[in-house]
């Protein structure tokens, strides 16, 4: 089994090129399952779940169960994990100065601009600690943030790329995900440059907030399980939402941003508030977890094992004990695994564990409605992706360098929003660019909108635009 670690999607791809039998199965992230299932080498797991009754199926979350275990209307991957992410607040901080919970990313960067460099109980506050480390996590920030202006009618929309026609969702939805980062930025840790995020070691929005200094963050749940360790401060005050929305939304047609009405945001992502009218909000399942496939390439008998091997580790009595780890230790044996079964989100559970109730109780709420909920929203998972995602993330990060860390663009917000549009239409050729040169190797058997509409489940040759 090959862990997804220092690229070995690689190496995954080139063993089942080769229809090699080294491995009995992959533990990777479901990233690869696209190149995979175009290779014919991970086995349809859909009758298994269907007939052993021990993987308790149903029990996965709808996010997983519906998503990212399935390709092609076929299950080809046992989720392990179940990575979305979450916005983290100190509940204690925002009580004292009168703020509430964030519900847009406009509202997230105005609470930490109201807390950032005040003083709370004689410690002088940060308002967002967020690491965005050149080549760490910001490609998943900026797939977070987008994902809420792009994606109004579930995950068959997609979010970067048109799902009909593969063009980038960039121009004026980026804009408006580059400011929203900047002003983050600008309200955020000294050290967000150099810090990154996840469960890593390097990860600010954990060490930072465990810290004691910071109003908000975002991350997987690894920052809640991180909250409750012995050398925390914020055991107890650290709270769980879902990740914010927006009252703009782009229009595909327009390529404009636009207001929410009912009619464009009233839909699977929506929520109305009556001091703000319409906001659409996308669950963002990110990385989608650590997963378990069946070479296709190697004997029954071997199949067999391995399934039983990944059903007893999937399965609900043995992956809880990773899903919910000792409170006061969770961070000595980082595991990256977060709940991804309804059984796992049982709040008496996680307080055995020696976790603070109140707690617990929003952290499995935001787990509960972001992996249930029904415009979630997944990483692409088809030949070229990660160089997309790779190209999106070194744009970004040029931006930020030189609107926050070096100060290099005009103060006006005039010349910064044209440098974000030019910063969008650069991603916006760039994703082009490798849409054209990955789908001419010849080593894609299958063109890349066809795979992109089998990842998202919408395929059928007359939906293809010619």
């Amino acid at each position: 089994m090959i862990p997804d670690f220092l690229g070995t999607y690689d190496e995954i791809r080139s063993q089942l090129q080769g229809k090699l039998p080294i491995y009995d199965g992959f533990i990777c992230g479901p990233a690869i399952v696209g190149s995979a299932v175009q290779l014919d080498g991970f086995m349809d797991l859909t009758p298994w779940t269907r007939d052993h009754l021990e993987l308790k199926w149903l029990d996965v979350l709808r996010g997983f169960r519906e998503n990212i275990a399935v390709f092609d209307n076929h299950v080809r991957m046992f989720p392990l994990d179940g990575d979305a992410h979450y916005m983290y607040y100190r509940e204690d901080v925002l009580e004292a100065f009168g703020l509430e919970i964030p519900r847009t990313w406009e509202e997230y960067w105005q609470v930490a601009k109201e807390v950032h460099g005040k003083d709370f109980n004689g410690v002088e506050m940060v308002g967002s600690c967020v690491g965005i480390k050149s080549g760490s996590h910001l490609a998943y920030w900026t797939s977070l943030i987008l994902s809420s202006y792009t994606q109004t009618k579930g995950a068959s929309q997609g979010f970067i790329l048109d799902a009909q026609d593969l063009t980038p969702l960039m121009g004026e939805a980026m804009a408006e995900v580059l400011k929203m980062l900047e002003l983050q930025t600008i309200y955020g840790h000294p050290e967000a440059f150099e810090g990154c995020g996840g469960g890593d070691p390097c990860s600010l929005n954990i060490k930072a907030m465990n810290a004691g200094n910071c109003a908000l963050t975002y991350n997987w749940g690894d920052s809640y399980k991180a909250s409750s360790a012995d050398d925390s401060k914020v055991a107890g005050l650290l709270k769980v939402a879902p990740t914010p929305g927006t009252t703009k939304v782009y229009n595909r047609e327009t390529l404009k941003l636009e207001d929410c009405t009912e009619e464009t945001c009233g839909g699977v992502g929506g929520l109305y508030y009556d001091d703000l009218g319409w906001v659409n909000r996308a669950s963002y399942l990110a990385f989608g977890g650590w997963s378990a496939a069946v070479n296709n390439n190697v004997d029954e008998g071997q199949q067999r094992l391995i399934l039983d091997f990944f059903t007893f580790m999937a399965g609900p009595e043995v992956s809880i004990d990773a899903a919910i780890p000792n409170a006061s230790t969770a961070t000595l044996v980082p595991n990256g695994v977060d709940p991804f079964r309804t059984s796992q989100l049982d709040v008496e559970k996680w307080v055995a564990k020696g976790f603070e109730r109140t707690s617990a109780e929003s952290y499995m709420e935001a787990v509960q409605e972001s992996l249930d909920h029904p415009n979630a929203a997944s990483d692409m998972r088809f030949a070229g992706a990660d160089l997309i995602f790779s190209a999106m993330e070194e744009e970004v990060f040029k931006y930020l360098e030189q609107a926050v860390l070096l100060d290099t663009l005009p103060a006006s917000e005039e010349a910064r929003q044209e440098a974000r549009m030019q910063a969008a239409s650069t991603m916006d050729a760039r994703f082009r660019d490798i849409v054209k040169e990955t789908d001419a190797k010849a080593e894609t058997l299958i063109p890349l909108l066809q795979q992109y509409q089998l990842d998202l489940g919408i395929y059928s040759k007359c939906n293809l635009k010619i």
